[in-house]
């Protein structure tokens, strides 16, 4: 369809409310769409959230998750395509960072990777599933690498948590998905309270300027949960999620020690939670230190995190101890 038809057609009443943003991603930035159905199959619906919804679907014999307005209001249409306008902000293609195909003209949503494995929450609690520390090394490393490239990008996430990863290729491969909590980089002013109680940042619960540092702070979070195979670190306490964020950002509260982690790994977790973002290490140094970890460890060796008893882990630590003071690195 050739550019002047797209004029035409957002001059369409429907389109008073999201004309800017549509304008943007098929106009400015040339991304594929379409307006008719007729192509487009749904299977199931895949996923549900405040402003959106994930349907399975199949569009011209290829499945994709289709993600769409949960309600036709200004405000939820709004959101959807504010993420799809973060989503083609970035340009390349990461192997782990969520790829938009077509914007639906129709539905007001986007066609995007479909992860045919589901998400790392529901894969964690189930009891029918096992994974390794070779596993949670491999998939830390690439959500690690994944905000690598959207910070690069000029991009924060603010809402890294299990359930906005998903996963592929038999559960190797992990992808960084819903960026509707993103924002960009540098921002004078910021929406605090924004992302999941769980994973949030201290400073993004508490104040209105903060950094991509928060995203390392949900790093860790997601690491201690994958080592300890608990979706929820703080289930015992049963606080409601206010009181919950109080706690963590006035008392230092964070998940439990977990038995018999290896001390790199650990005092890696600690020192990434820090209250202080200027204290939590860069990307680049996790990725150093997992990359690492996972080389010297053996597949033989690796269980779930109550069993870790690795011997020549300590040829990581012993490295990594006197290369970077990590000594010092379970202080929050």
């Amino acid at each position: 369809m050739e550019e002047i038809d797209i004029h035409a057609i957002l001059q369409d009443a429907r389109y008073n409310d999201t004309r800017d943003k549509l304008g943007k991603l098929l106009i400015e930035r040339q991304i594929p769409y379409f307006i008719s159905n007729d192509h487009l199959k749904i299977i199931e619906i895949i996923g549900r959230g405040s402003f959106g919804k994930v349907e399975l679907v199949s569009y011209k014999k290829k499945q994709y998750a289709h993600k769409l307005p949960v309600y036709n209001s200004p405000k939820h249409k709004d959101n959807i395509l504010g993420e799809a306008i973060r989503l083609t902000d970035i340009r390349e293609h990461h192997p782990n960072v969520q790829r938009l195909y077509f914007i639906n003209l129709s539905k007001f949503g986007f066609l995007m990777d479909y992860c045919e494995c589901g998400s790392l929450d529901t894969y964690v609690i189930d009891d029918d599933t096992s994974y390794t520390l070779i596993d949670v090394l491999k998939w830390s490393y690439q959500l690690a690498d994944a905000l690598t490239f959207i910070h690069s990008k000029n991009i924060m996430h603010r809402d890294v948590k299990l359930q906005n990863i998903l996963l592929k290729d038999d559960y190797k491969t992990i992808v960084l998905t819903d960026y509707g909590s993103a924002s960009e980089l540098g921002r004078s002013l910021l929406t605090n309270e924004v992302g999941t109680p769980i994973t949030m940042a201290p400073e993004v619960f508490s104040v209105t300027k903060y950094t991509e540092k928060c995203d390392i702070y949900s790093w860790a979070i997601v690491f201690s949960q994958l080592l300890s195979k608990q979706c929820n670190p703080y289930e015992d306490l049963k606080l409601p999620a206010f009181s919950l964020l109080i706690k963590i950002s006035t008392t230092h509260f964070r998940p439990p020690k977990l038995r018999n982690c290896p001390t790199l790994l650990e005092a890696l977790m600690y020192r990434s939670w820090h209250s202080d973002p200027n204290e939590r290490p860069t990307l680049s140094f996790i990725k150093r230190v997992l990359l690492l970890t996972s080389t010297i460890l053996s597949k033989a060796e690796a269980t779930h995190a109550e069993n870790i008893t690795p011997t020549n882990v300590e040829q990581c630590e012993n490295i990594w101890m006197e290369l970077e003071n990590l000594q010092r690195l379970n202080q929050v």
